[in-house]
């Protein structure tokens, strides 16, 4: 039975990376007959689109104005399931995730051991991270570990990993706009869906993150986010 693979990259005014991301993304993964990439082009108002569609990628969604990394999200997963992805990996534009990795986080979905895979990025060995957000990032991990009874070694972590059936689940429910790695974490862990976490290599330090302009209202959308999905969704 032939399989196909959708890498997914949301991506808004990344000019100066999107040419290296897509280059870097391997033309074949083990375990696929085919694969395919998708750019969700988030109202970019650079040059990103014109590069991405220079580079000859096929699949492109285009919001005319920024929607939220949420709806990118959303969207891409899916774009895939309509057109027969099988797995759908989710990569970010920044070129934060070397996509040479990819093969490591769809093999636990290939051999049946996990419905969505997440990269570790291994935050407590990265020579210069800044102490409060690796604090906060470890605190956010074992919040969720004891609301869910689950070990989460990486929560907002961006390189995951989809069966068909976890990506069907989180095209129908996920509705935050303003994010979606704590929301499809907490949906995945409330169905009793199989995460597996991967140790991953990242790119630090690359740009400053666009998503967090509020600490406060960061912890805030997190804490409040989980408590609704644990809360709300019967299993």
């Amino acid at each position: 039975m032939s399989r196909l693979i959708f890498i997914q990259i949301p991506a808004f005014n990344e000019e100066n990376v999107i040419t290296r991301v897509l280059n870097d993304i391997p033309q074949t993964i083990k375990g696929f007959d085919t694969l395919k990439i998708l750019v969700i082009n988030d109202g970019s108002t650079d040059k990103t689109a014109d590069i991405v569609r220079h580079k000859g990628v096929e699949h492109v969604l285009d919001f005319q104005k920024n929607r939220g990394l949420g709806v990118a999200f959303r969207s891409g997963l899916a774009y895939g399931l309509a057109h027969g992805a099988d797995v759908i990996v989710n990569t970010d534009g920044d070129n934060q995730y070397s996509p040479e990795q990819i093969e490591r986080i769809v093999a636990p979905i290939l051999t049946s051991q996990a419905d969505a895979v997440i990269g570790d990025r291994q935050l407590s060995a990265i020579a210069g991270y800044p102490r409060y957000k690796l604090v906060s990032q470890c605190l956010g991990n074992l919040f969720l570990s004891l609301l869910f009874i689950y070990p989460v070694r990486d929560a907002t972590s961006g390189f995951r990993a989809f069966s068909k059936k976890a990506a069907e689940l989180l095209a129908r429910r996920l509705e935050n706009e303003y994010t979606y790695t704590i929301e499809s974490l907490c949906l995945l862990l409330k169905e009793k869906m199989r995460v597996v976490f991967v140790p991953i290599d990242i790119r630090y330090p690359t740009r400053a993150s666009r998503l967090i302009k509020s600490k406060r209202k960061y912890v805030h959308n997190f804490v409040t986010t989980a408590l609704k999905i644990r809360v709300k969704w019967s299993s």
